[in-house]
């Protein structure tokens, strides 16, 4: 059974949106259509979030329901169809849609409006995406720029640019990545002669196509979109091309620190310094960056570059460029996205509070300080083990042992390489020492019980849990990216949840500092 995954994103904005007003009575948005597909539909999952940071479902409070798929009738006669119709809860705010078929996306972070009615045709044969009604210009928009984006992504194939291609091909991670593009899509790859300044000369061509792509102006003539609407969708696309670059900037400058390339890395702090164009010298509308589903991204892709070029932590640079609710967005972002890259994100975030002055996304750093503080969230929730049995953390954290969390999905490749060269090691050198506990978050347990078997992802060394995609421990500890590690202690209690080293010699410090911590404490 296939099903398709409603997610609408609602942003609680802190102004007037276009005609709207605090007095406004709220409005639901009306989505009706059909699925023309060989495969069987039997139902629709919609998610619904009130504020859009970021789209990854386990790190805000959401609602689900299940949208019932109707049979032809009558009338109507394509037997190859099914029928939906569902309308939300009023809304006053524009908010993000996106449709998910198992795990492709049909729409992703479609702007919809309150009022909105459109209706939605989905040919599952052609992959192709139609809509009508009265709020239809703004969906046709969206996606022609879409497709327009992926097409050129897709056009541009990958090219190696390496002093030992070789050796960079046969790393299992990019192995997988050439596997996966040349056979699964056909996105052709090619081998270069060495190049140490191809970054600059791409970053170059990029920032000149990003300037002729905003002097031309898109042509929404007869699409019939409100101004303040149209700003918006304007301002996701600038702020998805401007990642494109502040990422490829920052990519180019990692790898030529961490090859120890002064050369590379001089030319490029100049061009950092001269050329890289700051996110605010383009004149955007400012309800673009609080409202927008992209340009934050963008803007903090463009502040880990400046911090670490210019050596200021992150949230000060944060608070030299923005203020108010644009500030606020920026930081709370950039604590829920990268707080597994965070020594202690729970101290960073309660630092912050005091000067996060919106109220969702102060709300939204408060609860995740309090579930991490406090064990008694994590004592009560169950898992299945490999024996179909129901467990919990309590059960396994005895004699003092750490508690090492590892978070795994089936067909991630980083967790197969993670395992293989450090988990595995660790196991066997520390499994007197410390519970291993490998949490699997399939979608379903089948699945995993398959993957156990493989001996990819885990063994029979460490403890077994299936928690599945939407378990609670997965909201509590923002897990979002995978492999994902926990270090808590024998009370349960939160040691690191983030920050964690990325060679085996540097696990083996960090685990060793804590046990010998521990010992301290007994």
């Amino acid at each position: 059974m296939r099903k398709i995954i409603i997610s609408i994103y609602f942003i609680l904005n802190s102004m007037p949106l276009f005609s709207q007003t605090s007095e406004t009575p709220p409005v639901p948005v009306v989505i009706y259509g059909e699925i023309h597909s060989p495969f069987e539909y039997k139902e629709l999952e919609a998610q619904l979030f009130e504020n859009f940071l970021w789209y990854n479902p386990t790190k805000l409070e959401h609602i689900s329901t299940t949208i019932p798929l109707r049979n032809p009738t009558m009338v109507q006669r394509n037997p190859k169809s099914t029928y939906f119709r569902w309308v939300s809860p009023p809304i006053h705010s524009p908010g993000y849609l996106t449709l998910k078929s198992d795990s492709h996306y049909l729409m992703q972070d479609f702007l919809v409006s309150p009022g909105d009615s459109v209706m939605i045709f989905f040919d599952d044969f052609t992959k192709n995406i139609f809509f009508s009604g009265k709020s239809a210009g703004a969906y046709e928009f969206q996606a022609k720029q879409t497709r327009k984006s992926k097409l050129e992504q897709f056009e541009s194939g990958l090219i190696i640019n390496n002093p030992n291609p070789e050796e960079f091909i046969k790393k299992g991670r990019f192995s997988a990545l050439l596997e996966e593009f040349g056979s699964q899509y056909g996105r052709s790859f090619e081998v270069i002669p060495y190049d140490p300044f191809l970054q600059i000369k791409k970053l170059r061509q990029r920032i000149r196509e990003l300037e002729n792509h905003l002097i031309q102006d898109f042509d929404t003539s007869e699409l019939n979109i409100d101004k303040y609407i149209l700003d918006i969708i304007k301002g996701n696309y600038l702020g998805l091309d401007l990642y494109k670059i502040y990422n490829q900037f920052r990519f180019a400058y990692n790898s030529a620190a961490s090859s120890n390339n002064s050369i590379v890395l001089d030319s490029l702090s100049q061009f950092y310094k001269k050329e890289l164009p700051h996110p605010k010298s383009f004149d955007f509308p400012e309800n673009s960056l609080y409202h927008g589903s992209q340009l934050h991204i963008a803007v903090i892709e463009f502040g880990l570059i400046s911090a670490r070029i210019e050596n200021i932590p992150i949230r000060k640079w944060i608070k030299q460029n923005f203020i108010g609710p644009e500030k606020d967005k920026l930081l709370g972002y950039y604590l829920i996205r990268y707080s597994s890259e965070i020594q202690n994100p729970e101290k960073e975030f309660a630092a912050e509070l005091p000067f996060i002055e919106t109220p969702w996304i102060s709300s939204l750093l408060e609860d995740y300080v309090n579930k991490t503080q406090h064990s008694a969230s994590l004592a009560p929730l169950e898992f299945s083990t490999p024996e179909n049995k129901k467990s919990n953390l309590s059960s396994v954290a005895w004699d003092g042992k750490l508690l090492f969390l590892d978070f795994w999905f089936t067909g991630c490749g980083a967790c197969v390489i993670f395992y293989r060269d450090i988990l595995s090691q660790l196991e066997e050198e520390f499994g007197h020492q410390v519970s291993f506990v490998s949490i699997s978050t399939d979608k379903d347990s089948e699945l995993w019980t398959n993957s156990l078997k493989s001996g990819k992802y885990t063994s029979d060394k460490a403890i077994n849990f299936y928690a599945g995609p939407d378990h609670e421990i997965l909201r509590i500890f923002q897990v979002s990216t995978f492999p994902r590690q926990i270090l808590l202690g024998p009370d349960l209690k939160l040691i690191q949840s983030g920050g964690f080293p990325s060679t085996l010699e540097e696990w083996r410090t960090l685990l060793k500092m804590n046990l010998d911590s521990l010992d301290k404490t007994e």
